[in-house]
């Protein structure tokens, strides 16, 4: 009994400790663009880009959107380029699989998250 009161105690007098986390540039890009995109499209004009820079061109990137039960929707990929500050968006889909690039667009800076630890 002693040592659960101590314990309780103990655990009560510890100070509340908060970590901040700085959010990286890719999952902050991806937070900011996922509402703007969606398996109808993109949601307002975007400038097109003929194509991303070669060394991008092959990358996966991050999926931000799916074209989920639409069978003609359109999936999205964020790729970043951190060489020139720059970030593009890659619609895949739609009934002939057309690829359309947006971009490119400034990198993000997100504020940092307070979590508590």
């Amino acid at each position: 009994m002693l040592s659960l009161l101590l314990g309780m105690a103990v655990a009560s007098s510890a100070p509340a400790h908060t970590a901040v986390i700085d959010m990286d540039v890719e999952s902050c890009m991806a937070q900011r663009l996922r509402p703007l995109v969606g398996p109808a499209g993109v949601r307002r004009p975007w400038p097109i880009a003929t194509q991303v820079p070669g060394h991008l061109r092959d990358r996966m990137g991050v999926q931000i959107s799916s074209q989920g039960v639409v069978s003609d929707g359109y999936n999205h990929w964020l790729l970043l380029d951190r060489d020139a500050n720059a970030a593009w968006v890659v619609q895949r889909g739609g009934y002939a699989g057309r690829e359309t690039f947006y971009g490119p667009f400034p990198l993000a800076s997100c504020p940092q998250v307070a979590a508590g630890t």
